[in-house]
């Protein structure tokens, strides 16, 4: 995942998240695949199967997820993965991250 410099400091057991998270509306799937992306480091790009793994979550999820992330604009897709290849990410700005509308039923 690229330009993840822009969110990490020193490893240790806590994570920070920008507070500009908590304004996107994201579901707590999205944002939990969020914070993990957010903790990996610069150089590794990670599977659907590692994120599933890793958050005990199916890939459909994971996928849901990441889906979720890019249509709020958080991350953005590099290289199109297909069959046996890997999607690649990279995050985008925050200013240019967009809220979900809550739907008001």
């Amino acid at each position: 995942m690229r330009n993840r410099r822009v969110f990490q400091t020193q490893a240790s057991a806590y994570i920070k998240l920008p507070t500009a998270v908590f304004s996107l509306n994201i579901s707590p799937l999205a944002f939990v695949v969020l914070a993990l992306l957010i903790n990996c480091p610069d150089d590794f790009n990670p599977s659907l199967l590692f994120l599933g793994r890793s958050l005990r979550l199916g890939k459909s999820s994971v996928h849901r997820a990441l889906q979720e992330l890019l249509e709020t604009n958080v991350i953005r897709r590099v290289i199109q993965g297909g069959q046996h290849k890997r999607s690649e990410y990279e995050f985008v700005e925050i200013s240019e991250w967009k809220s979900k509308k809550i739907d008001e039923n």
